[in-house]
């Protein structure tokens, strides 16, 4: 009798000791899936907050590249062409690129201290072209001559500019000269006909023009 209840009592200590062992392995292995599951979770919360962190960062910018002026100078400066000068230059500057003023240009005339504008068209006055404005037309200044000088789209004799004479028919860098030089030393045209004074001018070529100009 002794033998049988120590034989149960033996089968019910490994049982117990089975269940035992096989709790503790459930537990465990609980343990594990629900810190995967939290690692997992982690993992993915870090993964949002530095997709939002990469989104929000503002992008590097570059600096902008240095902002320069190209004019061109023309008239009476020693080598005329289109130069390339610093943001914000004046006028001086411009005229120093050029080659400085020619020994035909007048200097008091224009405001060497004025900035000057990217694209800008410099043209550079000659004694002789001052002397031939009025003295209304002299104190404008600058704009003077380029507004007086194309009324009603036609080219005054009085007050035009070599380059504004150059783009009539037929004439060119020389006989612009040559009326320049007429209008300096006679003075002011009273008749666009009396242009053909002019050497190099004559009936032909006035004909071609004469609708073109005026001394008003």
């Amino acid at each position: 009798m002794n033998r049988k209840r120590k034989k149960q009592a033996v089968t019910v200590a490994v049982l117990l000791f089975f269940l035992a062992a096989g709790l503790w392995y459930y537990l465990q292995g609980s343990k594990i899936v629900k810190q995967q599951r939290t690692d997992t979770e982690m993992t993915g919360v870090l993964d949002i907050l530095a997709t939002e962190v990469s989104v929000t960062e503002p992008p590097m910018q570059e600096e902008p590249a240095p902002r320069e002026l190209v004019v061109y100078v023309c008239g009476a400066v020693e080598n005329p062409g289109i130069y390339t000068l610093p943001a914000d230059s004046r006028l001086y500057e411009a005229i120093r690129m050029a080659g400085g003023f020619s020994k035909e240009a007048d200097p008091a005339y224009h405001n060497l201290a004025r900035s000057i504008e990217d694209g800008e068209r410099i043209y550079i006055l000659s004694s002789s072209e001052t002397n031939a404005l009025t003295a209304e037309q002299q104190v404008a200044g600058e704009e003077g001559p380029a507004a007086s000088s194309q009324a009603n789209g036609l080219i005054n004799l009085n007050t035009a500019t070599a380059e504004q004479l150059m783009t009539l028919p037929g004439i060119g860098e020389a006989r612009a000269a040559d009326i320049l030089a007429y209008r300096a030393k006679i003075g002011q045209f009273t008749d666009v006909e009396e242009l053909m004074n002019v050497s190099g001018i004559g009936e032909a070529r006035f004909e071609k023009i004469k609708d073109k100009i005026t001394v008003k």
